[in-house]
């Protein structure tokens, strides 16, 4: 039983991490911006990790690395992410 309540203990810790959100602010650049540049971060990443083509197909050895694209956001394009503020209502 001793366990059991170690356990609950350990998820109730660990649950309010695995809720936080993450937004992406640029000083300069409007919000609407970042699907552009994070297009852009993908196609980078996606070039970078073994995709070709054959013929009018499409082969994919592995998708683009989400590591690698938020290093571009950030280096390339200059975003930054931040924890998102918690928007409670009344």
């Amino acid at each position: 039983m001793k366990r059991f309540w170690l356990i609950v203990l350990a998820f109730l810790l660990i649950l309010p991490w695995g809720c936080t959100k993450y937004v992406w602010k640029h000083p300069e650049k409007p919000d609407s911006s970042l699907n552009r540049d994070k297009y852009d971060c993908e196609q980078d990443a996606l070039a970078r990790s073994g995709y070709f083509t054959m013929g009018k197909r499409f082969i994919i050895k592995s998708g683009p690395d989400d590591d690698a694209v938020e290093r571009c956001l950030i280096m390339k394009h200059g975003w930054v992410k931040e924890k998102a503020k918690d928007q409670k209502s009344p």
